[in-house]
C-alpha cells in the first residue's frame, strides 16, 4: 500500500508541474487583459475566471508542497500578523459561493484583533481545506460558521456544518493520505487536503 501511495504521489507531483506553467501563462494573460475596458458581464465573468484558475493554481501548489513536507523539505515562513482580519478574509472568498449554493455562511470571533506568529501561506491551506470540506458536504440551506475563539494561551478556530458529518469511528482515518469518505468519492478530490492540513 505504501509503494502504491508513493507512485501516486510522484504521479501527481509530476502531472502538478506539468500543470503549473500554463496556469502561470493563463493568469498573466488575464491580468494583462484586466487593464481593458469591458462591459460589466464581461468584466464579472473575467473575474470568475480569475478566480477559478487561482483555485487550480492553489491545489497544484497544494500538492507540490505535500510531496515537500513528505521528503521532509517543507519549511514554514513565519510572521506576526492578525490572525483575525486574515480570517475574516480567507471566510470572505466563500462568501459568493455561499450564496450560489444557498448555505447561511457565518464568521464570528471572541476578539476584534489579535496578533499572533504564523505562515499565512500554509495556515490559508488548512483553512481552505476546512471551508471547502463543510461546504462539500452542506447541502441547499445547510448552515456552516467559522468561529475563533482566543484566551490568553491559545486560539481556537472551529468550523461546523450541518452537512452529512462523520462517522466517529472514521475520525483517524480522514487524515490518512488518499482517504475517500464513503463509496463515491467523485466529488472528494485526491485525497490529500486534510492529509497536508493536519
Amino acid at each position: 500500500i505504501e509503494q502504491v501511495n508513493q507512485w501516486k504521489l510522484v504521479f501527481f507531483t509530476n502531472i502538478s508541474h506539468e500543470i503549473k506553467t500554463p496556469l502561470t501563462l493563463i493568469m498573466s494573460q488575464l491580468d494583462m487583459i484586466s487593464g481593458y475596458r469591458f462591459g460589466e458581464p464581461a468584466n464579472t465573468l473575467l473575474v470568475g475566471i480569475r478566480r477559478n484558475v487561482q483555485k487550480l493554481k492553489m491545489l497544484v501548489e497544494e500538492l507540490l508542497d505535500f510531496r515537500k513536507q513528505e521528503q521532509g523539505h517543507m519549511s514554514l515562513k513565519v510572521s506576526r500578523s492578525d490572525i483575525v482580519s486574515y480570517l475574516r478574509s480567507v471566510c470572505d472568498d466563500f462568501r459568493e459561493f455561499a450564496a450560489v449554493k444557498n448555505v447561511d455562511f457565518t464568521f464570528r470571533t471572541s476578539v476584534e484583533n489579535l496578533q499572533i506568529m504564523f505562515d499565512r501561506v500554509q495556515l490559508q491551506k488548512v483553512f481552505y481545506n476546512l471551508v471547502s470540506n463543510a461546504f462539500k458536504h452542506t447541502g441547499p440551506g445547510g448552515t456552516i460558521s467559522v468561529s475563533l475563539d482566543a484566551d490568553s494561551d491559545n486560539v481556537s478556530v472551529r468550523v461546523a456544518d450541518t452537512g452529512s458529518g462523520i462517522d466517529k469511528s472514521k475520525f483517524e482515518s480522514i487524515f490518512e493520505r488518499f482517504y475517500h469518505e464513503g463509496a463515491d468519492a467523485s466529488d472528494a478530490g485526491v485525497g490529500i487536503g486534510l492529509a497536508l492540513s493536519k
